[in-house]
């Protein structure tokens, strides 16, 4: 099955590199989808088509710009009818969760999808209000696993910072 992580904004090669070089390890035929303005499914003149391909050949990372909508399954972070051309399953996951009640959590934006892939168990239990449950799952917050799993050095830091800011010394 290929997977089809379609962006909307340069901002979410951010979010989508992690989750498609994971799948990619496990065999998975995962791709970016970066369609240039003609062929971009979201707000005409929204997409900063150069400047998310720029990010995603700087991270090496597998993308078409002419996206499938035959793939297995289509990804966005947005509302459901931006992946209205993909005749497959859909889904959505988020780059942003807050603990009141933002517009990822209305029904707008989740009524529509197969499945919906949340940062934890407060967005899973808002999200399940418009959506079964069952179709609901947490998947963490792939963009910033990585910095949890090996957090900076806080020391190593002051001192980088500490000898930036050491004056020249001349002579």
């Amino acid at each position: 099955m290929r997977i089809e992580l379609y962006l909307v904004d340069a901002m979410e090669v951010a979010s989508f590199g992690p989750v498609c070089l994971a799948l990619r390890s496990r065999g998975v035929a995962a791709r970016i989808g970066a369609g240039p303005d003609d062929a971009h499914a979201g707000d005409p003149g929204w997409f900063d088509h150069a400047n998310a391909v720029r990010l995603l050949r700087a991270a090496d990372l597998p993308f078409v710009e002419t996206p499938d909508w035959e793939s297995g399954l289509a990804v966005t972070t947005q509302r459901p009818w931006v992946l209205r051309h993909y005749r497959c399953r859909k889904a959505r996951t988020m780059y942003a969760v807050g603990f009141y009640a933002m517009d990822g959590f209305q029904a707008d934006r989740i009524r529509g999808f197969d499945a919906i892939f949340a940062v934890g168990e407060h967005a899973r239990r808002a999200l399940a209000q418009h959506l079964d449950p069952s179709r609901v799952f947490v998947t963490g917050y792939p963009k910033y696993d990585d910095f949890f799993r090996r957090p900076p050095d806080a020391a190593a830091i002051r001192t980088r910072r500490a000898a930036v800011r050491a004056p020249i010394r001349r002579g």
